[in-house]
């Protein structure tokens, strides 16, 4: 991801951040399990630690405050994709190659679930979702055909 989005009239998703109290948990699981690389790399001593990663164009941005450490909580990044069993493929490659190029295991196991059918958005979807560090998630969902109907009004759903 290079410079900021333009400023339009549609609203735009510029970057999600994760508050962490261990960083090292994120550095590991983006840097070496996904293959991603830091886009940006800030140490401001006793003060607070950010890493910025660009993953299917969103920027999450992973900052550590070392004055007032906070445990993660739970955050969740879903994408829909086309190819939900490249995905899956790509991913467990990569926890394979891990495993072997690793002597000692992660502290953090990073778990893929896939779910068949599961209803997502007035839509069918098959998803897959990993979990990596502290409550941190990413799921992928690919939409089963002819399966999306639109929000009825008066039924629980959003104007």
């Amino acid at each position: 991801m290079t410079g900021l989005p333009s400023m339009g009239t549609e609203p735009a998703l510029e970057s999600l951040q994760v508050e962490t109290s261990d960083i090292r948990a994120y550095e590991h699981f983006f840097e070496q399990y996904l293959r991603i690389p830091a886009s940006l790399h800030l140490d401001h001593p006793q003060v607070d630690h950010v890493r910025a990663y660009c993953y299917r164009n969103v920027l999450i941005v992973v900052r550590q405050d070392i004055k007032l450490p906070r445990p993660t909580g739970w955050v969740q990044v879903n994408f829909i994709v086309p190819d939900l069993q490249s995905v899956q493929r790509e991913l467990e490659d990569a926890a394979r190659r891990l495993a072997s190029a690793e002597a000692d295991p992660p502290s953090t196991a990073y778990r893929l679930r896939l779910k068949l059918d599961v209803p997502r958005n007035y839509c069918r979807v098959d998803r897959l979702e990993l979990s990596g560090p502290a409550g941190f998630m990413i799921g992928f969902n690919q939409v089963r055909e002819g399966t999306c109907r639109s929000p009825s009004r008066g039924q629980g759903a959003a104007p």
